[in-house]
């Protein structure tokens, strides 16, 4: 499969990654002043940003040629990523519509922040603003003071995912009716869509209570102190059998404290005799601030609970399920450097894919179109 990227920042570039982690023949070409990327660090590789690296390992990259040599390209290509559209959806000097018609087996899937119609389809849109507008960052803060931006790019990353997930779809209908498509794919529609169980307990304002809305009223979750590190208590064993009473309070007394009356193992969750209401917080917090968390989670265990540790990326990364896992792969020939490698494991297993830095090339198919001079 061969995918031409006219892409930057981190959803386009972060669909043609997965699309070249997969074997594709992926040819980014840019912009004479380059992928903004590029300058995002520290820490840089090679002089350039560890971002934009991992977001372009496994593909051939080249200037963006004159438009003569790009419609050559495109009539040699599978599928078109595209994130810098005029208002007719289209990238600068090409007709999407029209290289269709000419090629209508060809796939373009088409980035924006907003969508390709309505008021705001023009705009500029980044991470930020749709955080904003979607309403991620109402969890986030403290009640009365601003909202705090979410640190991970959920808004963009998840729309590059999307879009491999609309490719995907794309080639696979391809396969058995020989025709292309067109995709469009937004930050805004996309991260409605994670948010889809909030939006739907929404629609009915006299159900609004609940453990999906409860990050509009309740107050910032730290976790549940201990001697070394924050945990999250979880008074059940997986989610089908629940803690009885009898092995919640073999829990607390354990550590010298005495079972309240008013802890409510049966509770909704979200209501405040649920254990895991952040009310509760401070007695779990006080009965283990003196113990290591390693010893709570044994004694949780042996009581018919679990305990998972609440960690950084270093003690994540050093985590032995990590050692399964195996969710960093070695960048090949950077010294070390690591990336986040596909997030789905085939069945078949057919050995470890490679993992390559991007690599500068002519802007050609191999044997099919001449490099312009």
């Amino acid at each position: 499969t061969r995918v031409l990227e006219l892409a930057t920042g981190l959803a386009g570039p972060y669909c043609g990654s997965l699309l070249a982690d997969q074997g594709a023949d992926v040819l980014k070409l840019e912009q004479p002043d380059g992928d903004h990327v590029r300058n995002w660090g520290p820490p840089f590789v090679a002089g350039v940003g560890a971002a934009f690296v991992a977001l372009n390992r496994n593909k051939r990259i080249a200037p963006l040629p004159d438009t003569d040599t790009l419609f050559k390209l495109m009539r040699e290509t599978d599928v078109v990523i595209v994130d810098a559209v005029d208002t007719d959806g289209n990238p600068p000097s090409i007709d999407l519509d029209a290289i269709r018609a000419e090629f209508p087996a060809l796939i373009v899937c088409s980035i924006s922040a907003y969508g390709e119609r309505g008021p705001l389809c023009s705009q500029p849109g980044s991470e930020l603003t749709v955080q904003a507008m979607s309403n991620v960052c109402a969890g986030l803060g403290r009640i009365g003071e601003p909202p705090r931006r979410l640190g991970a790019d959920q808004c963009t990353i998840n729309t590059g995912l999307s879009a491999y997930q609309g490719i995907a779809a794309a080639l696979f209908r391809r396969e058995r009716t020989g025709d292309g498509d067109r995709i469009a794919v937004s930050a805004l529609g996309t991260i409605l869509a994670i948010k889809g169980p909030h939006w739907t307990c929404l629609s009915n304002p006299d159900q609004w209570p609940g453990m999906h809305l409860s990050v509009w009223t309740d107050p910032p979750d730290h976790g549940i102190a201990t001697k070394d590190r924050p945990i999250l208590l979880w008074l059940a064993d997986g989610v089908a059998r629940p803690a009885t009473r009898e092995q919640v309070t073999a829990l607390v007394e354990h550590f010298g404290g005495i079972m309240p009356a008013g802890l409510d193992l049966q509770a909704p969750h979200g209501s405040p005799g649920h254990p895991g209401h952040h009310s509760w917080r401070a007695f779990w917090s006080e009965l283990f601030k003196d113990t290591p968390w390693e010893e709570i989670a044994q004694v949780a265990q042996q009581s018919g609970c679990e305990v998972t540790p609440w960690m950084d990326y270093l003690a994540l990364d050093h985590h032995p399920q990590c050692e399964f896992l195996r969710p960093f792969v070695p960048l090949a020939g950077t010294g070390g450097h690591r990336v986040m490698r596909l997030p789905w494991r085939l069945g078949g297993d057919n050995g470890p894919l490679a993992y390559e830095p991007p690599r500068n090339s002519e802007a050609a198919w191999p044997d099919t179109v001449p490099a312009p001079s």
